[in-house]
């Protein structure tokens, strides 16, 4: 049996109904505590708060009535946060973020292909340091209140050694997707049975290189420490080319309303994690009219729920979307629980379910993976 014991300086996150979790940090990550024999994740997607956009407060208040009605241990926002290039708007739509949600329940953050735009450009055009931008906000992320952040830039930019493949595909992405922040691992411990459970990891998908190779190397250096095979579930922003697969061959339930935007990825994720072997579920953003679920060869891949109306493809509940002949009527916004269960003696046999949280207080819920036939690309 694999046990764990807790060491020094662990910290603690209450919620506002007095339930807490508590951390320890880890090397390239944070080592998660709860007492539950299930661990609740509520995941939102692209809430596109640009700086342009009014009724803010009054969106965010609305999510917060339907988080508080599912009342998740942790909510991951996979990106398309803040969605501009201003210098300074990110850490105001943190901080907006914070003071009606997330200064009550703790959060992390994956980050989004327009996320991965900011800090572009200065006050009036003027050129500034990127790369000292992205640590800098890496590190306000990181101690702001209840958020479950871990700056990882320097690690990851430099972990591993690649392929001559690889070297062309990050020599290709060049300066434009160069940030390599944003991955890193939340372990999630059953303190009551002292055995770790789950591996969470926050992976980014960039703008358009999808997640770095040297992401993957650490990644699968991490599921190999484990004494015992414990189950892994992965958050990022961008779809990867599985997500295109699995519905074309047919194993998909739910709603496609638009293509699936998985860009430079030409099946290499999919591939790393089939062959770490422990990866059991993904779950992205991006694709706005598009909410399906399948499983691709021993691989849950899922789409979140657009979260909150700005942008495209969502309304409010009891809104009549506008009728526009040919194109998709767009989707009431909600968000994602996944449910991973925390019991078992061996934890690659702890279970997972996923639901659709609608503003509308509809819940749909299933178990999986699902016993679908595999694909035949002959």
């Amino acid at each position: 049996m694999f046990h764990l014991s807790i060491i020094c300086f662990e910290y603690i996150v209450c919620t506002h109904t007095g339930v807490s979790i508590s951390y320890v940090p880890i090397p390239n990550g944070l080592r998660l505590f709860t007492r539950k024999d299930i661990f609740t994740i509520l995941q939102i997607t692209d809430l596109h708060l640009a700086e342009r956009y009014f009724l803010k407060v009054s969106q965010l208040r609305r999510l917060r009535r339907l988080i508080d009605r599912v009342n998740p241990d942790l909510i991951v926002n996979t990106g398309d946060f803040f969605c501009r290039r201003r210098l300074l708007h990110p850490r105001l739509i943190v901080k907006l973020f914070t003071s009606i949600i997330g200064k009550d329940y703790p959060w992390t953050f994956a980050w989004g292909n327009h996320d991965c735009e900011a800090f572009q450009k200065g006050f009036c055009f003027t050129p500034i340091d990127t790369e000292k931008e992205f640590k800098a906000f890496e590190d306000f992320l990181c101690k702001t209140k209840n958020c479950l952040y871990v700056p990882s830039h320097d690690f990851i930019m430099h972990y591993g050694k690649m392929s001559p493949v690889e070297k062309e595909l990050e020599e290709e992405a060049g300066t434009y997707d160069d940030f390599y922040g944003g991955n890193f691992k939340l372990e999630l411990v059953n303190a009551s049975r002292h055995r770790k459970a789950w591996d969470v990891f926050i992976l980014n998908s960039r703008q358009v290189y999808h997640i770095p190779p040297q992401a993957l190397h650490w990644m699968d250096h991490e599921v190999r420490l484990n004494p015992h095979p414990v189950p892994a579930v992965c958050f990022y922003h961008l779809p990867n080319k599985a997500f295109e697969e699995l519905w074309e061959a047919g194993l998909a339930q739910g709603v496609k309303g638009e293509g699936v935007q998985y860009l430079k990825d030409d099946g290499r994720i999919h591939e790393a994690f089939k062959r770490m072997g422990m990866v059991r579920a993904c779950f992205v953003g991006h694709d706005h009219k598009n909410d399906f679920i399948g499983t691709y060869e021993g691989i849950t891949y899922v789409y979140g729920r657009k979260t909150l109306r700005f942008s495209k493809g969502a309304v409010d509940a009891g809104k009549v979307p506008l009728l526009t002949k040919g194109k998709p009527v767009p989707l009431v916004w909600g968000a994602k629980m996944i449910t991973l269960g925390m019991t078992e003696e061996s934890p690659m046999e702890n279970t997972f379910s996923v639901s659709t949280i609608l503003e509308s207080r509809v819940r749909r819920k299933a178990t999986y993976p699902v016993s679908l036939p595999e694909p035949n690309f002959s």
